[in-house]
Parts: structure tokens; sequence; C-alpha cells
């Protein structure tokens, strides 16, 4: 990353460059191609920018709107930072040497330097106010596939959560290893399958066909797909009665899930909530791309 310049003929691999270097820091490419201030400037803005997303994250929760809006925000000013480095560099088939003090690999290091810094200084409470997760497993078909990423709402960590909610908690014996299930009991409440049927409180919760899956809505009338694996040992159960500051929760695909069911994972606690999953934002099936999770 020499600051002078080559001959005309590698000016295009020259503008290419310093573009890539502005892609990647905001700004680095300015500085290489001799705007030394205006480099410093854009670094400064986009760490506004950054920081802006990141204030975002913590007032609303991941829907798609805010997701592509903050994702635009971070993308189209990257780009333009790095055209305007590429064609900086390309109009001038020549520049002088730069002091020591204003290269650019101390501005490499300097930015990556402050960058680290701004991560360490950063207050605890101040983290974002969502976070990614991965789907590794089919427990939740159809609702979610293996190999889909999800956002999640992580604002209220450890709230106590609606019936429905898909939600990402940590496991109640192994804290370190984090499950995705749906919320079908709340402290208080008896639950049980019957012959595949969901009862809470003795009351079985109302279910339409469709397709070859079917559709369960809770009692606050939250409404979601469930697969059903035929004969299977999961299709009864015997009756939980939640305890306080525990809920209960399954997988969407009865018939393949490790849930409260099973004693290997049980009641979970509610300060073992990360958060609801809110947004599938990448998936291989198109359709599904940057839609609601219900």
């Amino acid at each position: 990353m020499s600051d002078v310049a080559a001959p005309a003929k590698n000016d295009w691999l020259r503008a290419l460059w310093a573009g890539l270097l502005s892609l990647i820091l905001p700004g680095l490419g300015q500085v290489y191609g001799g705007a030394w201030r205006l480099g410093v400037v854009l670094y400064v803005i986009a760490i506004g920018i950054d920081f802006s997303v990141l204030d975002l994250t913590r007032l609303v929760p991941p829907t798609p709107v805010a997701l592509v809006a903050s994702i635009a925000a971070v993308v189209l000013f990257r780009l333009a930072v790095a055209i305007d480095a590429a064609r900086r560099v390309r109009s001038r088939s020549a520049t002088a040497p730069s002091p020591w003090y204003r290269s650019t690999w101390l501005a490499v290091i300097a930015m990556i330097a402050i960058g680290v810094g701004l991560q360490f200084a950063r207050p605890a409470a101040y983290s974002p106010g969502w976070r990614s997760f991965y789907v590794a497993s089919g427990s939740n078909m159809p609702t979610l596939l293996t190999t889909d990423y999800v956002m999640v709402d992580t604002r209220h960590a450890g709230a106590v959560p609606a019936y429905g909610d898909m939600i990402v908690f940590r496991h109640p014996r192994d804290p370190k290893v984090d499950y995705i299930k749906r919320v079908v009991g709340l402290p208080g409440d008896r639950v049980q399958l019957r012959d595949g049927t969901l009862y809470v409180n003795d009351k079985p919760m109302p279910r339409e066909p469709q397709d070859n899956a079917y559709r369960e809505t809770l009692p606050n009338g939250r409404s979601y797909m469930i697969l059903e694996t035929p004969r299977s040992s999961s299709e009864s159960s015997e009756e939980f009665e939640v305890p306080a500051g525990f809920f209960f929760a399954l997988g969407d695909n009865r018939g393949n899930s490790l849930d409260s069911r099973h004693k290997e994972l049980g009641y979970v606690p509610m300060a073992n909530v990360i958060g609801p999953v809110r947004t599938i934002y990448w998936t291989m099936e198109p359709a599904r791309l940057l839609s609601r999770v219900q």
C-alpha cells in the first residue's frame, strides 16, 4: 500500500485497490489517494452510522423493514465511499509521496486500533438489541428449516414470554448450548399431549388440518403450523404442571423434537430466555426470505 503513484497503465488497478480499501475501512481509500483529511472525516462518519444502527437495534424489534433499513444504510454508505475513493485515484495519474504521518499504513493501524478500542470501551449495557442465530436442526419444521438464519430480539432477555412465542434460550443444564422452541405453557399451566392434540389446563387447543400439517391455536389466539409423525411415541405424554419461574416449550415438529416433554430438557427457567425469534433473514427458499416468524 504505497502512497507513491504507479505508472498510468496501472491506474485502474490502483483505483480498484482504493475502492476495496474504503469498502473494508471507510476513508482508507481516500487516504491512499492522498485525500487524507477527507478519509478521516469519512471514517468518523462511518463510526457514527455504525452506532446509529446499533441504537436502532435497541429501539425497535428486528422486523424485515428494520433489517433492510439498517443493512441498506451501512452498505450504501460504504459503496458510495468506495466509489469516491476509486474515482479520486483514477483521476490522478500521479501523487506526491506523503510524509510518514500521513501514510496509508499508519492510517490502517490507527483505524484498526480505534475500532478495537471502541469495542472494548463500549459499556456492556450498550450491547446490540438483535442477535443472529443459525437453525441447526429440523425440530421446528415447518416454521424453521435446517440452515435458516434468524434474527432474535434480545432487548428483554429473561423476560416472561407469551403463548406461541418461538424462543431462543440457554439449555437449563448446559448454558453454553442455545435451543429454539415454542412456548406452549406458562407458570401454573397444566400441559399434556393426548393422541397428538395439545391440552392446556384440560382444554384441547384447536387445530385445523392443512395439507400434511396442522394449524394449532393457543389460548391467546396465536396460531402456527405443526408437523406430526404418525404413530410417534410423542403423540401422548404425561401431564406436566409448570412451576413458577419456568415455561414449557415444544418443537413444531412434534415427532422429532427434544423439548420439555423429555427429561433431558424439562421446564425452562425464565432467566434462560435470550429472546423471541422475529425474522428469517437468510434461507435457501427465496419465498421465505425476510419473512416474519409466526
